[in-house]
C-alpha cells in the first residue's frame, strides 16, 4: 500500500508540486489515531504516556492494535522539575488503572531510548512521541525511534509549537529534512485554552 497515497485520498487532499511542508488536515488527534486504523497500522509505540489519556484513544480507536506505551514516571533536572515524584507515581498508577482493560496494550517503564533497543528496526507500524520537548530529546526520539518504524509506517508525535522550552517544531524540520521527506503533515485541532497551537500533532510517511 502507497500510505501517503491512501492518506492524500482519505482527506481528499491534492498536493500541489510546490507545496511545503507540514500540510494541514482535518480533525484533531483523535481523528489522527482512526487514521492509524484506516491504514491498518496495527502494531505502535507511545512514546510519553503519563496518564494514559491518549494511550485510551489508541488502543479504543483501532481494537487490532498491539500497542506499547513507554515512559520513565521517572523525576530528573531537565524535565519538568516542578513535577515530584510522588505526583509521576501517581501518574504511573492512574496509567496501568486506565489501560487494565486493554490486554493488547502493554506499559513499559523505562527510558526512551534504554526501551528502544528491545525493539528491532522496522518492526513498529507507528510511532507516537509526546516525551521531554527540548530540542536535544525530541530529536533523539525521532531518530531512534523512526529507525524502528517499518518503511511505509507512520512517525507522528504531539505539541507542534514553537514556544519557550518546547522545540518540537524546529526537530520536525530538521528530521524531515535530514531524511528527505518533503510531504508531511499537521492535524488542525485548536484548543482555546492553548493558544500558542500546542495541541497539534504532526505526522509522516517513513520513506
Amino acid at each position: 500500500m502507497d500510505t501517503l497515497k491512501r492518506i492524500c485520498e482519505i482527506f481528499g487532499l491534492t498536493i500541489p508540486a510546490d507545496a511545503k511542508p507540514p500540510m494541514p488536515i482535518p480533525g484533531d488527534r483523535n481523528r489522527l489515531a482512526k487514521l492509524f486504523g484506516e491504514l491498518n497500522l496495527n502494531v505502535g509505540a507511545e512514546i510519553g504516556v503519563e496518564r494514559a489519556a491518549y494511550t485510551k484513544v489508541l488502543a479504543e480507536a483501532n481494537p487490532h492494535l498491539k500497542l506499547y506505551a513507554i515512559d520513565a514516571w521517572r523525576r530528573y533536572r531537565s524535565y519538568r522539575d516542578h513535577v515530584s515524584q510522588t505526583q509521576l507515581d501517581d501518574f504511573e498508577a492512574q496509567s496501568r488503572a486506565a489501560m487494565a482493560g486493554y490486554p493488547k496494550c502493554e506499559l513499559i517503564k523505562g527510558w526512551s531510548t534504554d526501551v528502544a533497543l528491545d525493539f528491532p528496526h522496522g518492526s513498529l507500524d507507528f510511532v507516537y512521541i509526546d516525551a521531554n520537548h527540548t530540542f536535544d530529546y525530541v530529536m533523539e526520539d525521532l531518530i531512534c525511534w523512526g529507525r524502528r518504524v517499518r518503511s511505509g509506517g507512520i512517525i507522528a508525535g504531539h505539541d507542534f509549537a514553537r514556544h519557550k522550552g518546547v522545540w518540537v517544531v524546529q526537530a520536525v524540520h530538521m528530521y524531515a529534512y535530514a531524511n528527505n521527506i518533503t510531504t508531511w503533515f499537521t492535524t488542525t485541532e485548536s484548543d482555546p485554552l492553548r493558544q500558542r497551537g500546542e495541541a497539534r500533532s504532526y505526522f509522516m510517511v517513513k520513506p
